[in-house]
């Protein structure tokens, strides 16, 4: 059980998730150790380049520690070095990039009811007075002014629409 939490008690050796994650998102960005020109190193080395530095586990032998994983780490270690720049550079234009592509989708308009696009309407008072709306049901403005207190929601809107003054959208109806 105690395996399965801390690594220190680990019986078999398997690289943490990001390690693996890593691996698998350099080897397509970056691409593979054998592409970027380090085709002399061992085997075990290669499979590791990518991996975070407490998942690169030396070999079990001194002897082959000494001969082989020392150098080949090394080397690889210096080819990370030398090519950090580039690629924290190359990580910046691809997190700007998609970045870019986030904000431009946000700035695009939502499509509103039954997928079609709503365009934000200015509306003004006096283009509301102008435009009587199709159903008023038989209202007049006579008949608004004669029932300016009415608390009847619908009323206020018909009163609204037809612009009679008092039937503001700011002011409630009182009794």
């Amino acid at each position: 059980m105690l395996e399965k939490i801390f690594v220190q008690y680990q019986t078999t050796f398997k690289p943490t998730f990001a390690s693996r994650l890593w691996t698998r998102r350099c080897r397509w960005l970056i691409g593979k150790p054998e592409d970027l020109g380090l085709d002399m190193l061992s085997p075990g080395v290669k499979d590791s380049y990518y991996n975070i530095k407490i998942d690169r586990t030396p070999p079990a032998t001194q002897a082959e520690f000494n001969e082989v994983w020392r150098p080949d780490m090394q080397l690889a270690e210096l080819h990370r070095v030398i090519y950090a720049p580039t690629v924290s550079r190359g990580a910046f234009w691809v997190s700007l990039a998609v970045c870019s592509v986030f904000c431009v989708l946000a700035w695009l308009p939502m499509p509103g009811k039954h997928g079609s696009f709503k365009t934000p309407s200015v509306s003004s008072s006096s283009s509301k007075a102008a435009s009587a709306p199709a159903s008023t049901d038989g209202w007049t403005k006579a008949k608004c002014e004669a029932t300016k207190f009415s608390t009847d929601w619908k009323v206020v809107g018909i009163c609204q629409d037809l612009g009679v003054p008092g039937f503001s959208h700011d002011e409630a109806p009182t009794n």
